[in-house]
């Protein structure tokens, strides 16, 4: 009775320590280097962008700081959902390894027992709980990325009317190039946004 006990081994459940040997040191290993390169590169392609929108066009520095301030708001409020359900996602996970594991260790005792359906249901019990947290985070992010999509969208409207007003002073090669490059700041500010919220999320779900 006064045998030492392993804090970790004998109180963590055998799921969660195969959650942890599995999916979250390949989050480490692989997911979170990508990521962070992601955010670098981003957010380099995020900066040459407005840099050449505002060169020309000094007018937009009265239009792009309201709608980073409301990009940075609504971020906020994606990241405060996201790192959550990423956590619960994480969590649900674990009971599902672990009753597919005693599963099939228990498989000749089951089937002794005629407790197949038992074990069945639980199954789908967790299966469902995992998919509707799994739910809740696919809706958050299409939520996200449609309000990006209508900010990006109206700040290259905004661009388009600047150069329309100022068509006079812009020579027509410097009017295609804003507008090439343009055309790519609604995928980089997603990109940027996503990948720095996925960052925090998967550090976070450990």
């Amino acid at each position: 009775l006064a045998a030492p006990i392993n804090l970790f081994y004998d109180v963590t459940p055998l799921s969660q320590i195969i959650n942890r040997l599995s999916r979250d040191l390949t989050t480490v290993d692989t997911a979170l280097s990508n990521l962070v390169g992601n955010c670098i590169a981003r957010g380099w392609q995020l900066i040459a962008i407005l840099t050449l929108m505002i060169v020309p066009i000094p007018l937009m520095l009265v239009a792009v700081p309201p709608l980073l301030w409301v990009t940075y708001r609504i971020n906020q409020k994606y990241v405060s959902c996201s790192r959550e359900l990423t956590r619960l996602e994480a969590i649900s996970r674990s009971p599902i390894i672990e009753t597919l594991s005693n599963t099939f260790e228990g498989m000749p005792t089951i089937r002794a027992f005629d407790k197949i359906d038992l074990f069945r249901q639980d199954a789908i019990n967790l299966i469902d709980e995992n998919m509707r947290i799994n739910f809740g985070l696919q809706a958050v992010n299409n939520w996200f990325a449609l309000m990006v999509e209508l900010l990006s969208t109206l700040l290259l409207v905004l661009v388009c009317c600047c150069l329309l007003v100022f068509s006079n002073s812009l020579s027509p090669v410097t009017v295609g190039l804003i507008l090439s490059y343009g055309m790519g700041l609604q995928d980089a500010l997603f990109f940027l946004l996503k990948s720095f919220t996925s960052l925090e999320g998967n550090m976070v779900s450990f």
